[in-house]
């Protein structure tokens, strides 16, 4: 489900289809089975890991078992089907079938083909998973949208090598899934970041009026400028920001998945059932609430990306909003700052203070506010905080050096004085 998810969330059977087995190219290499031997281990173990084991690889009936389990898992129905390539009629090779839309696709994941292309067999034999009814065996095979049959007992045949040869090694794919992922990374990370240095703007201004207040020994709050409403309209804003930057942060590194809103032209962070989630409407409603667990229901069909998590946490159009609004709490904030500084120009002047010293007691007070407030500066470096060792060490040199020279020229007086 992650690697359709990260596809952009195709809707359609077909698309699905295509981006589970993209993903099993990208990431598994095609490797012959040990020397005299049969070994096909279960999806599980390919996928995840088993027992301490990782496969990187697998011969053609292992990738098979993996690609039509992955299909399996969102609905997708799946068929082995052995060829052969000969007049023999000895199936020596195996590839899927999936159910897409209202027709079966054939793919081959351990060769170079792309989704839907396979070599021409010389006879076919289609077994359906589950359940391994037999659908064809015959050299073209006409196989109806019927679904799996009665569950009978079967084994895989042997394998071997088809036209065209195998793939040696992993090869990189060029698919719209990954540009597309890339192209939201890069949306992503610009909104987040604009995001942030809006944010930051707009909090050094809240902490100037703060501190300027608590200077003044007034509330925060005042009737016209900041008002009781907005100080609580920003702190709700900060913890949608705080919460937006954690969700958009964690679908940029992979921790999350992300799709894309074909409507809206953007991409969506989705998260799980219980997690907060963040709108911000266009005209700057916030809305921050917490989705329930829904209850234990049959997955099936498309029910089955809700269940397991298809929550929309946080739209890059709500990051847009949030930015717009970050600048309009700026501006509010940076008028109610300089009303409070006037208040204090005219408190100054009326106290017999010219106006040219009240001028500077206010720019002086602005000046230790903008220094209060400012970013902590970046840690020392080894070279800085050598520099600084070595710029301590011959201060210490030069006074030593002039208490020495002291005592030296004091003795000698003093002496002097003695023999006169």
């Amino acid at each position: 489900m992650e690697r359709v998810l990260w596809a952009g969330y195709p809707r359609d059977t077909y698309s699905q289809a295509q981006a589970l087995f993209e993903a099993l190219r990208r990431e598994r290499a095609y490797f012959p089975d040990p020397v005299d031997a049969e070994f096909i281990p279960s999806a599980a173990c390919q996928l995840d890991g088993c027992d301490g084991l990782t496969f990187l690889g697998e011969d053609c009936d292992g990738l098979v078992v993996a690609f039509l389990a992955a299909c399996a898992s969102i609905g997708i129905e799946g068929a082995v089907v052995g060829h052969s390539y000969d007049a023999s009629g000895h199936l020596s090779h195996v590839l899927a079938a999936v159910h897409v839309g209202d027709r079966w696709v054939l793919s081959d994941p351990s060769t170079t083909k792309p989704f839907g292309q396979v070599d021409t067999a010389t006879r076919q034999v289609w077994v359906t998973v589950p359940g391994e009814k037999v659908l064809c065996d015959g050299r073209t095979c006409s196989v109806p949208p019927n679904t799996a049959g009665k569950r009978m007992r079967g084994e895989f045949v042997g394998v071997g090598r088809p036209q065209g040869g195998f793939m040696a090694e992993p090869k990189a794919q060029t698919y719209v899934g990954s540009a597309l992922r890339q192209m939201m990374i890069k949306i992503v990370s610009d909104k987040i970041s604009h995001l942030k240095r809006s944010f930051e703007r707009t909090r050094r201004e809240h902490a100037k009026l703060e501190m300027l207040r608590e200077e003044m020994q007034e509330s925060l709050t005042d009737p016209e400028h900041w008002t009781n409403e907005r100080e609580a309209y920003y702190q709700r804003f900060s913890l949608a920001y705080t919460k937006t930057v954690q969700y958009c942060d964690e679908a940029k590194s992979g921790r999350r998945p992300m799709m894309w809103d074909e409507n809206n032209q953007e991409p969506l962070v989705l998260g799980e059932q219980g997690e907060q989630r963040v709108d911000v409407t266009q005209d700057g409603a916030i809305n921050i609430e917490t989705t329930q667990p829904t209850d234990a229901i049959e997955p099936v069909g498309w029910q089955i990306p809700v269940i397991v998590g298809a929550v929309v946490l946080v739209a890059i159009g709500s990051v847009v909003t949030m930015i717009a609004v970050s600048g309009m709490m700026e501006r509010t904030l940076d008028r109610a700052l300089q009303s409070s500084l006037l208040k204090i120009y005219d408190s100054a002047v009326a106290n017999g203070a010219t106006p040219s010293e009240a001028a500077n007691i206010v720019g002086k007070l602005g000046n230790s506010l903008s220094q209060a407030t400012a970013p902590a500066p970046e840690k020392d470096t080894t070279l800085g905080k050598l520099s600084d060792l070595v710029v301590k060490a011959t201060y210490a040199a030069a006074v030593v050096g002039g208490l020495g020279v002291g005592a030296y020229f004091l003795i000698k007086y003093t002496n002097k004085a003695a023999t006169a």
